[in-house]
């Protein structure tokens, strides 16, 4: 039997007058033909598609046979594994006239350039390619540009090695020199872009300034063109991260930087530039003039991996001889030595740098056998624990819902100045923390809240004229006062100042917030939660201006405050707007009492209202009023509104304040009567008289 390997252009392949396949363009394809009374036109379609041809031996072995190396060699090297045939790579030679040139390839910075090899080519003719090079490249989606730069791009394709061509009339001094770039050096590269470079990028200049960036494109100035006479060939190894870094940097990206930043194989170099320079002269003429230009920093080592047999058996989940494993080893190249029965050691080519552990050599064995050889095996699934019981999932919906409010998040440093730690009110130095080795006196302390560190990047923020924010933390405080609080618990605080809606315009412009924004963040905050029994309670703190501070209450106690800061922190601050803060222990909102969620349909009947105003004295509170009026068992009352508050000495007198409540009244079954909601309504008007002591009006 014969078989072609080939990349053609759409074609049919018709054998013995039968179309056998049609194929796609650019297609790589394998071709069985029975050698028969077909064999002469088999040979013709070899020799139209020119691809590799393989065949029987005398012994059955089947045999590639790279006559012309249209396909990539990795690609005949799997083919020649899975189909268990053998392969011979073909073999460049570039005989050159002795001539020496000092100084030709000069490397300033071998980290970054383990190899650099150059060859001078003299004579040569620009022109447009042969045809078959323009059609191999068009095959793969590349554009024919001219005969040498063509060379180099079949080269690269072919071997997998990067190479580029510098006009040496252009280099300065006729040499080049792979260094690190000067910081604000500048190169247009040949698509055009003037990119600025800086000293962690390489560059291949001459004895002047930057011809390429190594190993990413060239520059625009040394480009070979239709007025080259003499070329240097360039073929090199780069580090790949440096490639990657430089690519990614720059915008610039090529089919060379592709293959640099994975890596190439040390030994191709030479090899690839012996091809170049042999198509080179069959395409262009001219004469090779030099030795090839080596300079290399050291020759890499070939990495050495322990594999044992057990260990790759259990990685794979199913058996595999060991001889087997071995023959896989050596059909990729891999030297196999020191074998055992329970292990051998595998030497690494070059070429294969992602081989690097015993879990590599096990994957190329399962490649090679077939992923379908894997068995499939049900998976032992785990029960754990639930979400509800995951500490940092509970704390992660806490932040995310105070991000859903339009909080902006500050993190701070747990170590803070004893200055910073004693700004909160609460605490006196016997009550911190001291670290035993801190790394300065301003991270000296453990901080005993959120408070500190809070002011301060308000402050800062204020010096910058961000006079409008919506700020808050969450994190771990620390106190070495028991009687005070636990040694360590999470705290949350939250900061507002300024603008409510600085993007919006006219009178939505100039609101601002105000101590009851904040009060019904919280509150909205306990409400999602759906929180049972919490409240505030007017109180007076160090931290908070008189007369504007709450008690925040949850479960019956207090959990922590809100209210405007105190002037003692703003004076000195550039802005007119006060600052509203509110701080609360984290755990008694995670951990507090929840209603249960029932379903109610919407009712299909209207509602009806009664308004209630009367005189109290000033220390009654809403609070007050509201639990008072849920509490007197209203039917069918559904909402409590208070739309009014009047307070006037003259009027009403001393310590007297006026408020008026709406009630809303429905029934989810019917609609309700006048005597039914005014039977209710002076009920409650008469509860209000007796027992909170109000004058109704």
């Amino acid at each position: 039997m014969r078989a072609v390997i080939t990349r053609v252009n759409e074609a049919s392949v018709t054998i013995g007058g039968q179309e056998t396949a049609r194929i796609g363009k650019g297609f790589l394809v394998l071709l069985g033909v029975h050698v028969s009374d077909t064999e002469a036109e088999a040979d013709r379609i070899v020799d139209r598609i020119c691809g590799l041809r393989v065949f029987e031996d005398a012994n059955g072995k089947m045999n590639v046979n790279p006559t012309d190396a249209g396909a990539e060699l990795l690609i005949v090297s799997q083919f020649t594994l899975f189909a268990d045939c053998r392969s011979r790579r073909p073999g460049f030679t570039a005989a050159a006239r002795p001539e020496t040139i000092d100084n030709l390839v000069t490397v300033e910075a071998p980290d970054l350039c383990p190899l650099y090899t150059a060859r001078v080519i003299r004579n040569v003719k620009i022109a447009e390619s042969p045809d078959w090079l323009k059609e191999r490249l068009q095959s793969i989606g590349l554009r024919p540009i001219n005969n040498v730069v063509d060379v180099t791009n079949f080269v690269l394709m072919e071997l997998g090695q990067p190479l580029h061509a510098f006009d040496r009339s252009k280099l300065s001094g006729g040499r080049v020199v792979a260094r690190r770039a000067r910081d604000g050096e500048t190169i247009t590269t040949l698509d055009g872009k003037t990119v600025k470079l800086a000293e962690r990028h390489l560059v291949i200049a001459d004895a002047g300034q930057p011809m390429a960036l190594a190993g990413i494109m060239g520059g625009e100035s040394s480009g070979v063109t239709e007025s080259t006479t003499e070329i240097l060939l360039e073929s090199a190894l780069f580090q790949p991260s440096n490639i990657r870094a430089t690519s990614r940097e720059l915008g610039i990206s090529s089919d060379s930087s592709y293959r640099y930043e994975r890596g190439v194989d040390f030994d191709m170099v030479k090899t690839a530039s012996d091809r170049a320079v042999q198509l080179i002269l069959a395409t262009a003429g001219g004469e090779l003039v030099t030795e090839l230009a080596e300079v290399c920093e050291r020759v890499p080592p070939e990495k050495e991996i322990l594999c044992r047999f057990d260990r790759v058996r259990r990685l794979l989940g199913y058996e595999v001889d060991n001889e087997a494993m071995m023959d896989i080893f050596r059909k990729l190249r891999l030297a196999v030595f020191d074998v055992s029965a329970e292990s051998c050691r595998v030497r690494v080519p070059r070429f294969r740098p992602d081989l690097e552990r015993e879990a590599d050599l096990a994957e190329e064995v399962a490649r090679i056998n077939g992923l379908d050889m894997v068995p499939l095996k049900p998976v032992a699934a785990k029960v754990v624990n639930t979400l509800a019981e995951d500490a940092h999932w509970a704390s992660q919906q806490l932040r995310e819902e105070l991000i859903h409010f339009g909080l902006y998040e500050c993190m701070h440093y747990s170590m803070v100045s004893e200055e910073s730690a004693l700004s909160d009110k609460r605490f006196r130095a016997s009550d911190l923390i001291r670290i035993g080795n801190p790394l300065s006196l301003e991270l000296a302390w453990l901080r005993p809240s959120l408070w500190g560190e809070m002011l301060q990047t308000v402050e800062r923020n204020v010096s910058r004229r961000n006079l409008s924010f919506r700020l808050f933390e969450f994190g771990r405080v620390f106190c070495g006062n028991a009687a005070l609080f636990p040694e360590e618990r999470t705290e949350c605080c939250i900061m507002i100042s300024g603008r409510k809606a600085p993007e919006r315009y006219s009178a939505e412009l100039e609101a601002r917030y105000d101590f009851y924004d904040l009060k019904g963040l919280l509150e909205s905050l306990f409400e999602q939660r759906k929180l049972v029994d919490y409240g505030l309670e007017a109180t007076e703190d160090a931290r908070f201006a008189p007369h504007c501070c709450a008690a925040i209450k949850l479960d019956g106690r207090v959990i922590g405050h809100l209210g405007k800061l105190a002037p003692e922190y703003t004076k000195n601050w550039r802005t007119a707007d006060p600052v509203f803060a509110a701080v609360f222990e984290v755990a008694a909102v995670l951990n507090g009492k929840i209603r249960s969620l029932y379903y109610q349909p919407l009712s299909q009947f209207p509602a009806t209202t009664r308004d209630v105003a009367f005189i109290a004295r000033e220390n009654l509170t809403h609070a007050e009023i509201l639990k008072f009026i849920r509490q007197s068992g209203l039917k069918n009352l559904e909402k409590i509104e208070l739309f009014d508050i009047f307070e006037d000495e003259k009027i009403l007198g001393p310590g007297r304040k006026s408020m008026a409540y709406k009630l809303t009244f429905r029934n989810a079954a019917r609609t309700l009567t006048d005597e039914e909601v005014n039977a209710a309504f002076e009920k409650l008007r008469k509860r209000l008289a007796g027992d909170l002591g109000v004058e109704l009006r």
